[in-house]
């Protein structure tokens, strides 16, 4: 399965493909600049016999095979495409492992609250799968911050990894406990904010469109600490919360932690939900 396209340009450049309808030439070849202008049929006797006894090494990997095993070799002939985006890549590789975790991430970047809190990101993210990716970033920072350093990429890998693997017994996921507190958390946004849950607020006080990944973090998981303590009939204290969003989303402290590049860190992550969490702290 990997390594097609090398050997149909073998193929085509030796003549031996049976699609081959014109016979190739050799360019941009910058190490060996000779070799520029050439056809296979025009390179020298022993360099075409070096060609033809050159073997291709092949792995087989069966269906009974390890689950991990067919996983971490699909992942790392996958990883270093530019086609997909990184959730594409765990999207295909994780179902190797087991797909259970996978699927759950999906169903919920379907949820209708969610969606609507995160329609200012461009269709071209969501092509890409950024809604499922947001969804796994809630439910790893949510339950695995700690293990959390600078590189998201390698550090939702391994949360989504550990989640699958159906043999790791230190990591528990109970996914009718976290659905609830997922679908809570998102109604509670989408009844503030609606579509500008993660939006900045400008400096006449009025919303800007436009998808903040750091508020995101902020306000999902700075409300976890008290999410129980959220009754979402209680519309005075619903009011309370925004109020008090409205007010921070405002606040130059917060804007200082949520805007600017070198943001992703450890440390910068734990500002901002601590920032929530304080806050919080003064309405329930």
């Amino acid at each position: 399965m990997d390594g097609l396209q090398r050997i149909s340009s073998y193929l085509h450049f030796t003549g031996q493909h049976p699609d081959c309808k014109e016979i190739l030439t050799l360019s941009d070849c910058d190490i060996v600049k000779e070799l520029n202008g050439k056809t296979y049929q025009s390179l020298p006797k022993a360099l075409q016999l070096k060609l033809k006894r050159r073997y291709i090494r092949t792995e087989i990997i069966k269906k009974e095979s390890d689950p991990k095993l067919r996983y971490y070799i699909f992942k790392r002939l996958n990883t270093g495409g530019e086609i997909l985006s990184e959730q594409e890549i765990r999207n295909c590789t994780i179902r190797l492992m087991n797909n259970k975790f996978n699927d759950f991430l999906i169903d919920l970047s379907k949820n209708e609250d969610f969606a609507l809190c995160i329609s200012s990101v461009t269709d071209d993210k969501l092509l890409k799968k950024y809604d499922q990716e947001l969804v796994l970033r809630f439910f790893s920072f949510k339950n695995y911050r700690k293990e959390f350093k600078h590189d998201l990429a390698i550090f939702l890998d391994e949360y989504m990894e550990k989640i699958s693997d159906p043999e790791r017994k230190d990591i528990k996921f109970d996914y009718d406990k976290e659905r609830a507190i997922f679908e809570k958390t998102f109604k509670i946004l989408k009844r503030i904010f609606g579509e500008y849950a993660f939006s900045r607020i400008n400096e006449r006080g009025n919303f800007v469109s436009g998808f903040i990944v750091y508020h995101y973090e902020a306000f999902a998981l700075g409300i976890q600490k008290h999410l129980d303590e959220i009754d979402l009939n209680d519309a005075e204290l619903i009011e309370k919360i925004k109020l008090e969003f409205n007010l921070i989303k405002k606040d130059p402290e917060f804007r200082s932690i949520t805007t600017g590049g070198g943001r992703n860190t450890q440390k910068y992550l734990h500002e901002r939900i601590n920032f929530i969490e304080r806050r919080m702290e003064k309405i329930i």
